[in-house]
């Protein structure tokens, strides 16, 4: 990494290793109970919802997540982001 990464990033590598995935469905009024969102992540590491997102998207260009596209038995097309071998790696170092 050229630079350390910030408290509030490990945190939400941390969160999402934890629960296995983070999904985000586009929109809130989406979410099904028991699936990690942005809104559940920003509780839990205190920050926004909308850093959260763009956090996470970061991460995928730092090669820390991956992001793909999945459907939910509903039908819903939704995004989902699992920590990679790197985001590990990055995690135990810490």
């Amino acid at each position: 990494m050229p630079q350390p990464l910030t408290k509030d990033r490990l945190a939400i590598l941390a969160v999402i290793r934890e629960v296995g995935e983070s999904i985000c469905t586009g929109t809130c009024e989406h979410r099904k109970p028991g699936e990690l969102h942005c809104h559940h992540i920003s509780q839990r590491v205190n920050i926004s919802s909308a850093g959260v997102k763009r956090r996470l998207r970061e991460m995928v260009q730092l090669g820390l997540l991956d992001r793909r596209r999945v459907n939910r038995r509903d039908g819903k097309v939704m995004a989902r982001y699992t920590v990679t071998e790197r985001g590990i790696d990055v995690l135990a170092e810490v």
